[in-house]
């Protein structure tokens, strides 16, 4: 049943399912809802009977599952999830098209860092940074090709795949500095500075 000015309490037979506020007739601020067991689900601004604004979201062991800001149907600004025991598992960034921006990271249950790297716009932008799951980087070499008495150059079908797909070539192109990968989308070669493996 709705109210409008008052905290508004749905029971079953002994635990809360959802408390909140409604503002003519439309779910306004903070609302919170809960498992059947009485622990804490979800937490969610609604602005105009729509979530807008921060939102947290539990497992039922209690453990924080994510949290952000939820605007328009999409997350923007600062973002995360976590591992059922806690820790965090990704810590991102949304711009306000809700697309990731800005450096992205993914953690190990143990907490140790697995992935880090750069986003614009919601693509990859540079180089991803990998750790085994004690923080070791497991990028093993890093080779240069071109060097100023030998320029190595080559065409977008050569440089598709280095290493199975588990290196990576960097590419100076008329489109700027590009991992192999990126070169071979926009069908580009160039000059190949260097290798990641």
């Amino acid at each position: 049943m709705r109210t409008d000015n008052l905290l508004l309490l749905l029971y079953l037979p002994i635990t809360m399912k959802e408390e909140g506020k409604y503002v003519n007739g439309k779910k306004e601020g903070l609302w919170k809802f809960y498992y059947p067991s009485g622990k804490i689900k979800q937490e969610v601004t609604y602005k105009n009977n729509r979530p807008n604004g921060f939102v947290r979201i539990y497992y039922e062991n209690g453990n924080v599952s994510e949290e952000g800001i939820w605007k328009g149907n999409k997350w923007v600004g600062k973002y995360k999830y976590y591992h059922k025991n806690g820790k965090l598992a990704y810590d991102w960034n949304y711009n306000e098209n809700g697309k990731r921006d800005g450096v992205q990271k993914y953690y190990y249950e143990n907490g140790n860092i697995m992935i880090e790297g750069n986003w614009k716009n919601g693509k990859e932008n540079g180089v991803l940074r990998e750790y085994d799951e004690n923080g070791n980087s497991v990028i093993d070499e890093v080779k240069r090709i071109s060097k100023p008495g030998r320029r190595v150059y080559k065409g977008y079908e050569d440089i598709k795949k280095f290493k199975n797909g588990f290196g990576t070539l960097v590419v100076s192109t008329n489109k700027g500095v590009l991992a192999n990968d990126e070169a071979y989308k926009l069908k580009i070669g160039g000059e190949v500075i260097c290798s990641i493996w």
